[in-house]
């Protein structure tokens, strides 16, 4: 059976709370907006899509080896932003500073996935935690205010890989946790 799965960096909830807080005084009337629920707030390294379970003991076991040669990663959130299509922002996020290290992990999970027949990853990876997904463009006045807002010092470790089931619902998608790994 096919399952959609993608691997994950866990964002600590001490941070997680943080950017929230933030978020909720830079946009006075932030409750009335469908924000990502702190549970589906993470970094994704890796998105597999259509995953063989049979394969998936395989696949974590495989992220286990890699993760032997890294340690915890120093990571700090420093900005908000946006992913837009023709110039329309559609995804509100928080983006990471760049960490060499991180960016290391994640090519030598993308090259590991490889050996299990999935795509290598065209764009460059841009470490980022998804606040919003823009559906209705009558809201982007209202968050338009976030675009490369500067964060308070968000440092944070970076330490438990997730390998988490996306399960497709009408209202949104579920993350179910599969397994994880402490680096």
């Amino acid at each position: 059976m096919m399952i959609r799965t993608f691997i994950a960096l866990e964002i600590p909830d001490i941070v997680l709370d943080e950017i929230i807080m933030v978020r909720d005084k830079l946009l006075y009337n932030a409750g009335r907006l469908r924000w990502e629920s702190k549970d589906k707030m993470h970094v994704t390294l890796k998105f597999l899509g259509d995953t063989d379970q049979n394969k998936v003991e395989d696949i974590f076991n495989s992220i286990k080896r890699v993760a032997l040669n890294f340690s915890k990663f120093n990571l700090e959130l420093d900005r908000f932003g946006f992913f837009k299509s023709n110039g329309i922002p559609k995804i509100l996020w928080a983006g990471l500073k760049e960490n060499l290290e991180l960016e290391k992990f994640v090519r030598e999970i993308d090259i590991l996935c490889t050996e299990f027949g999935f795509e290598k990853e065209r764009r460059k990876f841009k470490p980022h935690v998804t606040m919003l997904r823009i559906k209705n463009e009558n809201i982007i006045k209202d968050v338009i205010a976030f675009e490369n807002y500067k964060l308070p010092d968000l440092k944070f470790k970076g330490e438990k890989i997730i390998l988490f089931q996306s399960i497709l619902q009408s209202g949104g998608s579920i993350y179910k946790p599969i397994k994880s790994l402490l680096i």
